[in-house]
């Protein structure tokens, strides 16, 4: 189970979903959870409950994201693509000024290259690295600019030619459009007095970097305020 926020009950839940997987397949089930919020006090594994002589004890294994962030030599030195990919979420959190992404996103772009992966994983990775880490447009140019400048000094074509591919018109017309919709559900779900406006201020984006990071915000729980933030500015009436 992937968790990205804290949770009341989590453990109670874990406990029941591998009670159910049991009780239905009768087979052995490991839980698991990966937490990938950003809160240090959470740290679930372990539901019990008792009444008088009976009860129930159940523990899980617990991978904890963010402690990785503890760990940078040992991930810059495993060469196995998860390694890659929390260094990517780590990274996510912890960079919010903007030149600062783009460095630490150029710098895991570099490593694709570097530790030998073959195309598959090279633009499975790249495609999960450019989803996370997204950059504001004024620095996408400077972002491709070297990524080329790499692609030629290793030879390798991989990365460009899934940047060209993002970038045809209809594509982009195409993810627009399916992003949008993602977001009207969103907001007709979570803020439906509010839906209409917010969601007629999202039509106006064209970005489609800022259309994936308003989704990302809807799905992970984020509060109106956040949303509002990520829109923009509302358009002032006409006098």
């Amino acid at each position: 189970e992937v968790q990205g926020r804290a949770e009341d009950g989590f453990d109670e839940r874990m406990f029941v979903y591998n009670y159910r997987i049991f009780d239905r397949y009768h087979r052995e089930v490991i839980s698991v959870a990966v937490l990938t919020d950003l809160d240090d006090d959470f740290r679930p594994g372990l539901y019990e409950r008792q009444r008088w002589d009976c009860g129930v004890r159940f523990w899980f294994p617990v991978v904890k994201i963010v402690d990785y962030a503890k760990q940078w030599i040992q991930l810059e030195a495993n060469l196995n693509p998860f390694a890659l990919v929390v260094m990517a979420y780590v990274g996510a959190t912890r960079t919010r000024d903007q030149k600062q992404r783009l460095a630490w996103k150029l710098r895991l772009v570099r490593m694709l290259y570097e530790r030998g992966y073959n195309r598959e994983e090279v633009e499975a990775l790249f495609r999960f690295i450019d989803w996370l880490l997204i950059l504001p447009a004024e620095l996408e140019e400077p972002f491709r600019d070297e990524v080329e400048k790499m692609e030629k000094g290793e030879k390798m074509a991989y990365v460009t030619s899934i940047e060209r591919l993002g970038i045809e018109k209809g594509e982009r017309l195409g993810i627009q459009k399916g992003l949008l919709e993602a977001i009207d559900v969103g907001l007709s779900v979570r803020f439906p007095a509010q839906a209409a406006e917010l969601l007629a201020r999202a039509r106006r984006i064209e970005a489609i970097e800022r259309l994936k990071a308003i989704t990302r915000a809807l799905s992970s729980g984020e509060p109106l305020e956040a949303i509002d933030a990520l829109l923009g500015p509302a358009e002032k009436p006409s006098e």
